[in-house]
């Protein structure tokens, strides 16, 4: 008799409960009372009723850290009502999206924010958000399957997804909502290069995990004769969705295509290399002027072992480099990497390197090309970090790391001689990456 009086009691309460917060609810809309505050209780937890009293501008003091990832996104959206109507269909299907945890692992987006930049767009919507149903239980494919119930009208390629990762008013974002309307890509506003009528069909054809420039560049070296393999190799490099000196580097493409037994390896030395001697200047003419060790270099009639060859002299040169006063810049204020294992007797850390002495020495050591970067890290728009393990036996190198400050992204990662990271080393970044805030890029180096 106890046991069913205490479980009549409690129904008595969540009864209670449950009209308390629909008097708040209706007297708040009726008589715009100030606003009062809700406590989700952790027993009785309803995610729409928690979002219409958000949205009312109810407080949640105690309440789940969702509900306030729900206020936090309606504060700072123009149009809340739209935005929940939105949060609400998704709480109606049980779809658990407010957490914040990145499940966007390229960009570091969560479902959020995703729908939250989707609401931005109310004036192009031509569905309504009720009558979407999800069609997998994975909440991406479930996202992403909700922005084409909105804005596609014709078929949208996958790869254009990741337009939506990006901030509110992206330029991808606009894209994505005028392709769904039947406009070809080649009249999309900001198209870094123009595309010809091939390239835009082979860019739509892109894989689905390319970003949109990344797709851009496939449908590009594709019209010249390349394939899936040249292109991937290509955004590995420093002009893999770089499209500044467009005509000069498809040139670059074209060389490569003629020489398709060129180890793949050398591509982003030789890529270093030409970079540096064409667009980079290092000394000043008779005239005051800063000049390029060769302004006017070109790829006709190039011999792929001679042009080794002198990437290897260039090497040489970068860790011989003794003249003048060593430079040094601010740290990016990146966090390194410490981890000591008392089983292995291993401790490995990561480094950021802020003199151009340490840099060159890096270079040296690792028989690559870091020293060239020491223009980059002053302006401070990258920077070079060293790991290392270091054991009874010493000090073993295993790679010098390139950071893309402004993204906060692991661009690139080099062993000796160029070596691309293993798996083992691949582990290490990814840990680093998850301490320091740091995003990984898929084609790192």
């Amino acid at each position: 008799m106890k046991d069913s009086r205490s479980q009549k009691s409690c129904k008595m309460k969540k009864k209670e409960l449950r009209a308390k917060r629909a008097a708040i609810i209706e007297r708040a809309e009726k008589d715009k009372t100030p606003p009062k505050i809700f406590i989700l209780s952790q027993k009785v937890r309803n995610m729409p009723v928690a979002i219409e009293a958000a949205f009312n501008g109810e407080n949640f003091p105690y309440s789940e850290r969702k509900i306030q990832n729900v206020i936090q996104a309606k504060n700072k959206h123009p149009d809340p009502a739209f935005l929940k109507r939105i949060f609400l269909h998704f709480a109606n299907l049980k779809i658990e999206f407010a957490d914040k945890k990145p499940t966007y692992a390229a960009t570091g987006s969560a479902p959020i924010d995703i729908l939250t930049n989707l609401a931005h767009y109310q004036g192009d919507v031509i569905r309504e958000v009720e009558t979407w149903k999800p069609s997998s239980h994975n909440l991406q494919k479930q996202v992403y399957s909700f922005a084409r119930h909105l804005f596609a009208k014709y078929y949208i390629p996958a790869f254009m997804d990741s337009a939506w990762t990006g901030g509110p008013g992206s330029l991808y974002m606009n894209w994505f909502v005028q392709i769904g309307q039947g406009h070809n890509i080649r009249t999309m506003n900001g198209l870094p290069i123009p595309l010809t009528k091939k390239e835009a069909h082979l860019t739509m054809e892109a894989p689905k995990d390319f970003t949109i420039p990344q797709a851009i560049r496939y449908g590009q070296v594709l019209n010249l004769g390349g394939d899936e393999r040249l292109v991937r190799q290509l955004l590995r490099t420093r002009i893999g969705v770089n499209f500044e000196n467009n005509e000069f580097w498809v040139s670059v493409f074209r060389w490569l295509l003629l020489h398709p037994m060129l180890d793949v390896a050398h591509y982003a030395p030789v890529v270093d290399y030409i970079f540096n001697q064409k667009f980079v200047p290092y000394r000043m003419d008779e005239k005051g002027y800063m000049v390029c060790a060769q302004p006017n270099l070109s790829m006709k009639g190039r011999d792929p072992e001679s042009l080794l060859r002198q990437v290897e002299a260039w090497h040489k040169q970068l860790g011989k480099e003794k003249k003048g006063s060593f430079s040094q810049w601010a740290s990016s204020g990146i966090k390194g990497f410490y981890s000591k294992n008392d089983r292995e007797n291993v401790i490995r850390m990561i480094q950021e390197i802020c003199t151009q002495k340490e840099l060159i020495n890096e270079g040296r050591v690792m028989k690559h090309c870091a020293g060239s970067y020491a223009g980059s890290c002053a302006q401070g728009r990258i920077s070079i970090w060293k790991f290392e393990e270091m054991s009874a036996e010493g000090i073993e190198k295993r790679l010098t790391i390139e950071v893309s400050n402004r993204d906060k992204s692991i661009t690139q990662a080099r062993g000796k001689y160029n070596a691309i990271a293993n798996a083992s080393d691949k582990y290490w970044l990814n840990q680093w990456a998850r301490e320091a805030g740091l995003g990984v890029s898929r084609y790192m180096i």
